[in-house]
């Protein structure tokens, strides 16, 4: 059985335009989606916010899990950045 899990989105009630390739930006948001799932405390929610500075668009995924081990922190984003066997298997986590 699959747990269920609450989602919430908090932001823009408009369109909100961002330059990009759309289906980068919807894998993107698949990632960011996914990863906050995948680790989130269990029976917590997962929320999605969106917020507009009028400059620029923030995006931000939020969970209740534990906050990411400072050793990955800074390498997160880059390509083929391989760490969930470790942050899923690792004790300390």
């Amino acid at each position: 059985m699959i747990p269920s899990r609450d989602f919430g989105y908090d932001g823009l009630a408009r369109l909100a335009f961002v330059r990009g390739t759309p289906d980068l930006l919807a894998q993107m948001l698949d990632k960011l989606v996914e990863n906050a799932v995948d680790f989130a405390a269990p029976d917590t929610p997962v929320r999605v916010i969106l917020s507009d500075d009028g400059e620029r668009v923030t995006l931000r995924v939020e969970n209740e899990g534990q906050p990411l081990p400072e050793a990955l922190r800074g390498s997160t984003f880059e390509s083929m950045q391989r760490d969930r066997y470790w942050l899923t298997q690792c004790s300390e986590y």
